[in-house]
């Protein structure tokens, strides 16, 4: 089957998601621009035959390529891996709405944003640390640690909502 954008146009977002998702695709800038942007290289992808988990898996990749990029003091080659990853984010999700993802792709996708959550803000405390800025006279030391802090609590929080909505599933599912 050959794929149309405006196959794709039309199958991009999830009719029964919710209000807030509805509302971080609009106000959220990077959202935003990843939901714009993503069509063009989704249809590239989906006709040459790629699936959308191997676009989740590069995702990955740019993820722990930008945190190398920030760790080794490249913090511009970062930001636009980082960029990559938002780009192809919603290309994957595009591409799996189109195809009808796997029974893993959902998970797979999820590891992407807990790779992210938990790299990002960790690499670039690390370079901002290391680069000797002062932010509110924190202590190199200090804001790392505070950096790691918002890296771990990123995903605490994805894994209790996902213990809390699972044990939510499996309640309504018995009723």
């Amino acid at each position: 089957m050959k794929y149309t954008l405006k196959y794709i146009f039309n199958t991009r977002f999830d009719q029964n998601r919710d209000k807030n998702r509805k509302l971080s695709e609009v106000f959220i800038p990077l959202n935003w621009i990843g939901k714009v942007l993503a069509p063009y290289p989704t249809y590239l992808f989906i006709n040459l035959g790629i699936r959308a988990d191997y676009i989740t898996f590069l995702g990955i990749l740019f993820i722990l390529i930008g945190s190398f990029l920030f760790i080794i003091g490249y913090p511009v080659a970062g930001v636009i891996m980082y960029l990559l990853f938002i780009l192809s984010d919603s290309v994957d999700g595009d591409m799996a709405r189109c195809t009808k993802c796997t029974n893993y792709g959902a998970i797979l996708d999820s590891f992407g944003a807990d790779f992210f959550y938990t790299f990002a803000p960790v690499s670039i405390g690390y370079f901002i640390s290391q680069s000797l800025v002062h932010i509110f006279n924190l202590s190199s030391f200090l804001f790392l640690f505070i950096c790691a802090l918002t890296s771990l609590s990123f995903i605490l929080y994805r894994l209790i909502n996902a213990k809390v909505f699972n044990f939510r599933n499996i309640n309504t599912d018995k009723s």
